[in-house]
C-alpha cells in the first residue's frame, strides 16, 4: 500500500572536472561516460510504502510471504542472493511485531552508504512510522555501530527501537519503506540533503579549517600517506581520520571546511553536510568506477575537481582498483594552493539548453513504442534512446557510438566545457 508519494525535483548536474582523464581505462569510461554526461535528472517520485507480513533478508531485500520478491526492493542484488533469500525463509523465521522501518540495502557496512543513502529513507519514513516505530539496520561492528546509533539518536530513535540483524532472513508483521531516493551511483534525489540536514541541525560547525582526509590502514590510500599528510598540516589543512571520529564530529568538521581533499572512499561521504560552494578535491585510482561523489557533491553544491592517480604497487583490496595511489607532486602542490577552481557555466543554463534542442514531440511521434510505455521522451533519450540512434529532433541527426550522447557532447562544447577524454 502506498501511504505517501513526493515529487523529487528535477536537476541538472554537469560533468566532474578531471585531472588526468587520459589516465581512465577504456571500460571505465564505457560505463562513466554516459553517467557523468547525462546533464539532466528529470522529476521522480519517491514513495513510502507500508507492506503487511513479508520477509527482509539479504541487505535489505524484501520477499512478500509467498516467497515472491518485492522488486522494488532489488538494489545490487544478484539473482543468486535472490534465490539464497527465498531459500532461507520458513514458518521458523523469527517475527517482528507492529511497525518496523527498514533501514538495511546492499552496502549497508559502508558508511557512506548508510549516510547518504539509508539515513535519508529513515528520516523520510520516520515520519510515517510515528515515534514508536522501530527501525531494522544491518548489524555492524564498531566503529560503524556507533555512528548509526548517534545517527538515528538525532533522528529520535531511541536504543531499543534501534533492531540490528544478520544476514538472516526477519519476519516482520508491518513493514515501512521508502523507496525511488536513491540508485547507487545513478541516481541521487535532492530530497536527500534537506533530510540530512533538518535531522543534524543542531550541530554547529567546528573552527572553520581545511581538511585533508585521510585513510590509514585501509585499501586504496595515498602512498607516503604519513609525508603527504604533514605537508598538508604545514599548508594550514586539518589532517582527519573520519573512521576516528564520533558522528557529530565529522558533521562538524565538514561544515565548517572551505576546501576539502580525500581519496575516494567511504571517509568523504561527509560532504554531505558541506557548505556549498565548498571546494573538493577527490583523489581517485584511475580505473575506479564510481559516480557516486560527483553526484553528491553536485546536489550539495560543490566545486568539485577529480585527480585520477596511477597506482603505486600491487593490490591491497578486494577491487581491481585497490592499491596505494601515487600523488603527482604538481598535483600536490596543486591541492596546497590557495588559489580558488575557476568558476563553470551553470548547469541549469546547460541544461536548458539541451531541453530547448530535443524536440518531446517530435521523439514521441517517431517513436511509439516511448509513447506508449508514457515515459518522458527526454529522460528516455538520455537513459537509451541515443544509444539506439533515435534522433533528438526533426533534422538533427548525430553520429551514434562512443561513451558520451553526441547531443550532450555538442551542448556542453557549446557552452565551453572542455572533454573528459583525451
Amino acid at each position: 500500500m502506498i501511504e505517501a508519494e513526493l515529487i523529487s525535483p528535477g536537476f541538472a548536474l554537469l560533468p566532474p572536472d578531471v585531472v588526468h582523464g587520459d589516465r581512465i581505462p577504456p571500460e571505465a569510461r564505457r560505463i562513466l561516460g554516459p553517467i557523468w554526461h547525462r546533464l539532466w535528472f528529470a522529476e521522480r517520485r519517491v514513495r513510502v510504502r507500508r507492506l503487511q507480513d513479508v520477509f527482509v533478508a539479504q541487505e535489505g531485500l524484501v520477499l512478500r510471504a509467498d516467497g515472491a520478491v518485492v522488486p522494488e526492493t532489488v538494489q545490487q542484488h544478484t539473482p543468486e542472493q535472490v534465490a539464497a533469500a527465498q531459500a532461507a525463509i520458513s514458518g521458523a523465521t523469527p517475527r517482528l511485531d507492529g511497525t518496523v522501518l527498514l533501514g538495511r540495502k546492499p552496502g549497508a557496512w559502508n558508511y557512506g552508504h548508510f549516510i547518504v543513502e539509508m539515513l535519508p529513507r529513515i528520516l523520510i519514513g520516520r515520519r510515517r512510522c510515528g515515534a514508536d516505530g522501530r527501525v531494522l539496520v544491518q548489524a555492524v561492528p564498531d566503529p560503524l555501530r556507533r555512528v548509526m546509533h548517534d545517527a538515528l539518536a538525532l533522528a529520535g530513535f531511541q536504543p531499543a527501537q534501534i533492531i540490528a540483524a544478520g544476514p538472516d532472513p526477519v519476519r516482520v508483521e508491518q513493514l515501512v519503506l521508502v523507496e525511488g531516493l536513491s540508485d547507487h551511483g545513478q541516481y541521487l534525489s535532492p530530497l536527500t540533503l534537506p533530510a540530512l540536514d533538518a535531522a543534524t541541525i543542531g550541530i554547529a560547525p567546528t573552527a572553520g579549517a581545511n581538511l585533508f582526509v585521510i585513510r590509514p590502514g585501509l585499501p586504496r590510500r595515498l602512498a607516503d600517506e604519513a609525508a603527504v599528510a604533514e605537508a598538508a598540516a604545514v599548508a594550514g589543512y586539518r589532517v582527519i581520520d573520519p573512521a576516528a571520529m564520533a558522528f557529530a564530529e565529522q558533521v562538524a568538521a565538514f561544515r565548517a571546511a572551505r576546501r576539502i581533499v580525500g581519496v575516494m572512499g567511504a571517509g568523504l561521504a561527509s560532504i554531505a553536510f558541506a557548505a556549498p560552494g565548498a571546494e573538493l578535491f577527490v583523489l581517485a585510482p584511475a580505473g575506479m568506477v564510481d559516480s557516486f561523489y560527483w553526484l553528491l557533491a553536485g546536489l550539495r553544491g560543490l566545486a568539485l575537481r577529480e585527480i585520477r592517480c596511477a597506482p603505486a604497487g600491487g593490490r591491497t583490496g578486494a577491487h581491481p582498483w585497490d592499491s596505494d595511489l601515487a600523488l603527482d607532486t604538481a598535483d600536490l602542490q596543486r591541492l596546497l594552493d590557495p588559489a580558488r577552481l575557476p568558476a563553470r557555466p551553470s548547469a541549469d543554463v546547460v541544461a536548458a539548453d539541451l531541453r530547448a534542442r530535443f524536440d518531446g514531440v517530435h521523439y514521441l511521434r517517431r517513436n511509439p513504442d516511448v509513447a506508449a510505455a508514457g515515459v518522458d521522451p527526454l529522460t528516455h533519450f538520455l537513459d537509451t534512446g541515443w544509444r539506439e540512434g533515435r534522433d533528438p529532433a526533426a533534422g538533427l541527426r548525430l553520429a551514434g557510438g562512443g561513451d558520451v550522447n553526441p547531443l550532450v557532447r555538442a551542448v556542453l562544447r557549446d557552452h565551453g566545457i572542455a572533454e573528459i577524454w583525451p
